[in-house]
């Protein structure tokens, strides 16, 4: 059966808490202002079926099992040993055929433009062979992981895999300008402002014209700055949404920033893969590690310093 059969055969459960086991940390200080995480993720089930949101970009090393993934344009792209994950503009539906064990990191916004020197735009929803990045490096890098994950799966074994790639990345990212560096920061704490920022305040908030903002987050994030607000409140939204705190003040509050209730249905189920009343009630567990909003900023890679302000409303 293929990917289409399988992602619609209802019998297929999504992810459990009992089918993976997932590992985080920070990256070295020394690249932190590109990576946002490095993780492991093993299972030992003989399939995965998942979804992951709207995100920057990641790197994934293969070290067990193998997959598939498909992006908004339907296109389905099979995984490499080493695959590189491009900014995606809508949450993305994946199948792997376990047992699947994989070291990755996840991208800052510069992260993905300075590592690969390509345009966030030109190579968004897209999941391509990630050899040529790393260049000669990567058969000695895959096959030296491969040998730390072949032993018992621990911290202190994940902490050796990760000093390893920390050590293969070191000078591979090229410094991104400062004027650029300086406007995506910018923009983030505009976005960070509200569900939902006016773009005029970006332009005064950067001092640049429209169209230089729409070239910079074209080429460091894969979007307009527009369609950024979208994916950024649809994402904040999910957040709040899987908040066992929120009451129905907050989800009152949060219709207020959409149109009417199918305008929220849409807008989630596209960047998060899931609708209101999903996330509201059942989140998944690999779907709630991407939106648990005290963790956000350090597990998942999506968007910096997203946690959603108390305060905040219509």
């Amino acid at each position: 059966m293929g990917f289409d059969g399988l992602w619609a055969d209802r019998s297929l459960a999504l992810s459990e808490p009992q089918d993976f086991i997932i590992n985080t940390i920070r990256p070295p200080e020394s690249l932190a202002t590109y990576v946002n995480s490095f993780y492991t993720f093993r299972s030992e089930s003989n399939l995965i079926r998942d979804v992951q949101p709207s995100s920057f970009g990641h790197v994934m090393f293969f070290l067990n099992g193998a997959g598939e993934a498909r992006f908004i344009d339907g296109t389905i792209f099979e995984s490499h040993p080493i695959s590189l994950i491009g900014p995606s503009t809508s949450a993305m539906q994946y199948l792997v055929k376990g047992p699947f064990h994989c070291i990755g990191l996840a991208f800052h916004p510069a992260g993905y433009f300075s590592f690969t020197g390509q345009n966030a735009k030109d190579s968004s929803n897209q999941l391509i062979d990630g050899k040529r990045a790393l260049e000669d490096l990567q058969l000695q890098l895959l096959g030296k992981l491969k040998e730390l994950n072949a032993g018992s799966p621990s911290e202190e074994n994940d902490q050796k895999m990760f000093d390893l790639l920390a050590q293969h990345l070191e000078g591979r990212f090229k410094p991104v300008r400062e004027k650029h560096d300086n406007a995506i920061g910018k923009m983030f704490e505009w976005l960070n402002s509200s569900l939902s920022p006016e773009l005029i305040e970006l332009y005064d908030i950067v001092e640049m014209s429209p169209r230089q903002m729409q070239r910079i987050c074209n080429d460091y994030i894969g979007c307009s700055p527009k369609y950024l607000i979208r994916k950024y409140r649809a994402i904040r939204a999910s957040m709040i949404l899987n908040d066992p705190d929120c009451d129905n003040a907050k989800r009152d509050q949060l219709s207020d920033y959409f149109y009417d209730q199918p305008h929220m249905i849409r807008e989630l189920n596209l960047f998060t893969g899931r609708t209101p009343k999903i996330i509201d009630q059942e989140a998944t567990p690999l779907l709630q590690m991407w939106l648990d909003r005290a963790k956000a900023a350090e597990k998942s890679g999506i968007y910096p310093q997203i946690s959603p302000k108390e305060d905040d409303h219509p």
